[in-house]
């Protein structure tokens, strides 16, 4: 008589986390959390970036097709330093978001991904930045999270401008600590050469913020957020 053997149970494979970053133009999420990125890349979770604009604004002087595909491509080099897994552009125009999130059909994409990939962490501007585009930004993504019943990720803001933060916000902030991914952000930011004078500018605010939020936990260099919701 033969026995029949037991059936072995093969759990499927673990889902890896996913994290989604929804930003205004396409150094956004390098400025404001890349490093924070690279790190979650590196311990196996799926980093996926939508960038609401392609920048054609950014160089007045040259036609704004050349702009946008250089800024593409610099967006895909950088993703690729931080191991992003995907990467997304939309056509909204610098300044006309509200005018145009609906009419162009990015709403409706950003919910589809949204309710795809079902990430626990969504990553965009603060809802008082500056930047009027970085404002809408948040503006859509907030909506797009409320549109979709049930579903609750942790929202969390980053500064582009105004890295070393000096303002006094109601919500709880979140430190993470970047100290062996900072070299891997600032490699990003190397990828922006069309943006070489701007980021001549922001350089010595990185640095500042890294370190600043990084003594603030007993780190060497952190990335800091605010969680919203």
């Amino acid at each position: 008589m033969i026995k029949n053997k037991k059936e072995t149970k093969v759990s499927p494979e673990k889902k890896p986390k996913k994290v989604l970053v929804i930003c205004a133009h396409s150094d956004d999420q390098i400025i404001g959390a890349g490093a924070t990125l690279a790190k979650f890349a590196a311990e196996g979770q799926e980093v996926i970036t939508l960038i609401l604009s392609k920048g054609e604004f950014s160089h007045p002087i040259q036609k704004g097709r050349y702009t946008m595909k250089t800024r593409v491509k610099e967006s895909e080099e950088a993703n690729k330093v931080i191991e992003g897994h995907d990467l997304k552009f939309f056509n909204l125009h610098e300044g006309k978001f509200l005018e145009e999130y609906r009419t162009l059909g990015v709403f409706q994409n950003i919910r589809k991904i949204m309710q795809k990939h079902q990430p626990y962490k969504i990553f965009t501007h603060s809802y008082d930045d500056a930047h009027i585009d970085h404002r809408n930004t948040f503006n859509i993504t907030s909506e797009a999270i409320d549109s979709i019943e049930g579903f609750k990720p942790e929202l969390l803001t980053f500064d582009v401008w105004n890295l070393i933060d000096l303002k006094k916000r109601k919500y709880p902030t979140a430190y993470v600590d970047v100290t062996n991914y900072a070299g891997k952000k600032i490699k990003a930011l190397k990828c922006f050469k069309s943006q070489k004078i701007a980021m001549i500018n922001l350089s010595l605010q990185i640095y500042l913020s890294l370190f600043i939020n990084g003594l603030r936990i007993g780190r060497l260099f952190a990335e800091k957020f605010y969680k919203v919701r």
